[in-house]
């Protein structure tokens, strides 16, 4: 294809750099070079392309010989430039390639762009909560509904491909750190997780007693004849919770782990138990 202009050089960029916006708009991403043939045969890079957001490279073949201009745009072609590197993102913005501040730069750039989630953040840093097993719920819950609110997948809806990208991945996981964090169990097993020492599901219980008292209340449980007696095992189980999160804040605040760890794996059955009752009080309700 070829378009016919004047021999001036002034109409001459005018058009190509229209060309370029045309290209960006179409497909939403910028050329980063154009290769000019002069008057002398001589190849140059255009001067008027300052800056672009992309190491791809559109290479245009101008020829300026023989007046009028021919600007021969029939072949286009995409590749890789020798001297860029693929952008981190996780360490760049994908928009501005500006360096990401691993504690501000965690949802946006300062450019304005959504950004990749971080692979270097906790999920207390990511919902802005210091560190430990000790969290306002309220606090937790205004966070993440605020972060929602700006983050969700609908607020990208028009948004380049990329963006929409980004944007489910940073929702979901703050859905998901914001789950993590609202229980005490899953809390304290994320905090052992994040301090390299996890707790899954082979792990066992070695405490006889305690596993015999577990077995007659769930035996207690079977048997419930009354709401009364759902109520007294109840409140003895709220108790039991309520000492296992005292222990676990004092043993994550003292950094012992092997502790914190014992104390989860009681918490476990206790959390089942309490489960169990919101169960049958549900059935109840019916």
């Amino acid at each position: 294809m070829s378009v016919r202009t004047t021999s001036t050089v002034p109409t001459l960029t005018t058009m190509l750099y229209r060309y370029v916006i045309q290209c960006h708009r179409k497909a939403r991403r910028f050329p980063a070079l154009l290769l000019f043939t002069n008057n002398n045969g001589k190849k140059c890079w255009s001067s008027f392309v300052k800056k672009w957001n992309t190491c791809e490279a559109l290479t245009l073949r101008v020829s300026l010989a023989t007046p009028p201009a021919l600007i021969e745009t029939g072949i286009i072609q995409k590749k890789l430039l020798s001297n860029q590197t693929p952008i981190n993102y996780d360490t760049q913005c994908w928009k501005c390639h500006k360096t990401r501040s691993p504690n501000k730069d965690i949802f946006f750039c300062f450019c304005g762009a959504i950004l990749s989630p971080s692979k270097n953040l906790t999920y207390f840093k990511l919902l802005g909560l210091e560190e430990g097993f000790e969290i306002d719920s309220d606090i937790l819950t205004r966070r993440y509904k605020d972060l929602q609110r700006i983050l969700h997948p609908d607020k990208f809806s028009q948004k380049s491909e990329m963006e929409r990208t980004f944007s489910a991945e940073q929702s979901s996981l703050v859905n998901l750190a914001y789950t993590t964090l609202l229980k005490p169990l899953s809390r304290g097993q994320y905090l052992l997780d994040i301090n390299g020492c996890s707790l899954d599901e082979t792990t066992q219980c070695d405490d006889f007693d305690f596993l015999s008292n577990i077995m007659r209340t769930n035996e207690d449980l079977e048997n419930v004849i009354n709401v009364e007696e759902l109520r007294i095992i109840e409140d003895l189980n709220i108790r039991n919770l309520n000492q296992c999160y005292e222990i676990l804040s004092e043993a994550f605040r003292q950094k012992d782990l092997v502790g914190a760890k014992e104390v989860l794996m009681k918490l476990k059955y206790f959390v089942n138990i309490d489960d169990k009752i919101k169960e049958m009080e549900l059935y109840e309700s019916l």
